[in-house]
């Protein structure tokens, strides 16, 4: 979902990491001296290992919400047509 940071996700992502960030400092600014934490950093990852990650999680099974069973993320989308809930 946040492998483009396209969209509504990336954005919710993006606005959720500046808060938390800010939260961090704010925590932060208040401990005594002998006890901040050093500034958090971003973690560096190469645009392979972001398409490696999303590619494992395309091939994860994920479960239909009416019926539990488990498809590619792919064929979930086409399920539903032909659903039934279990009996």
């Amino acid at each position: 979902m946040f492998a483009d940071m396209s969209g509504k996700m990336a954005t919710n992502f993006v606005t959720y990491m500046a808060v938390s960030m800010e939260e961090s400092y704010q925590e932060n600014d208040m401990l005594p001296k002998h006890s901040k934490r050093p500034e958090p950093k971003k973690p560096e990852i190469s645009p392979m290992q972001g398409k490696a990650a999303w590619i494992r999680a395309q091939n994860q099974p994920v479960p239909c919400d009416v019926c539990g069973r488990t498809f590619l993320p792919g064929r979930l989308i086409v399920h539903p047509k032909s659903c039934k809930l279990k009996p």
